[in-house]
């Protein structure tokens, strides 16, 4: 089997756009902040040629002696997202709340769960090991792959699993090279989307 050689091209920009006043949730407060638009960008590379590009728009929302209130990530796209993006993947709050006085009898998650959910090897050919991880004990999880028009073309896992890191391999022989979604579902919520490819 041929090695494939990927390289990855990262460059970022951020610069501060708009200031005024956030709201927290769960009464934790209101506070004047800035607001620094954020964009990632990546171009993958396969011999020298580039492959697909990858775009994500993020705001973050800082608060003095606070630091991260807020964070705002949009969906990953092919092409540059714009500043007024309405669909997001990632929505985190409240970095730093030691500095934040909290009711200690209030019972919620400050932070967006991460399910570490991702695959290795990507790009690959036939097979790769989709890996997440749990953090409800005996969670029903299935993993959705999807295709680039949308269509659902294989379900994995569909059990119950335990704490921990777990794992599910894709075999896609019979698939046709190019760029798939999968997708994390636990409990019948949609919680992660990544993207990979099959390359033969």
């Amino acid at each position: 089997m041929q090695n494939l050689e990927i390289n990855i091209e990262y460059t970022f920009t951020g610069f501060v756009d708009a200031y005024g006043t956030i709201i927290l949730p769960n009464n934790l407060g209101t506070f004047d902040c800035i607001q620094v638009n954020y964009e990632e960008a990546y171009v993958y590379n396969w011999m020298g040629s580039p492959i697909q590009n990858s775009y994500l728009r993020s705001y973050y929302y800082l608060v003095e002696e606070i630091g991260i209130a807020a964070i705002i990530t949009s969906i990953e796209a092919d092409n540059p997202v714009p500043n007024t993006f309405n669909v997001a993947n990632t929505i985190a709050r409240c970095f730093e709340t030691s500095k934040i006085e909290v009711d200690a009898e209030e019972n919620f998650e400050l932070e967006t769960v991460d399910y570490k959910l991702q695959n290795y090897p990507n790009p690959f050919n036939p097979s790769t090991t989709i890996s997440f991880d749990i953090i409800d004990a005996n969670s029903f999880v299935t993993v959705e792959i999807y295709n680039v028009k949308g269509q659902i073309v294989k379900q994995l896992g569909i059990a119950n699993y335990e704490l921990g890191v777990n794992q599910v391999i894709w075999n896609a022989e019979s698939f046709s090279s190019g760029i798939y979604f999968y997708k994390l579902v636990v409990d019948g919520k949609l919680v992660d989307t990544k993207k990979m490819i099959l390359m033969k």
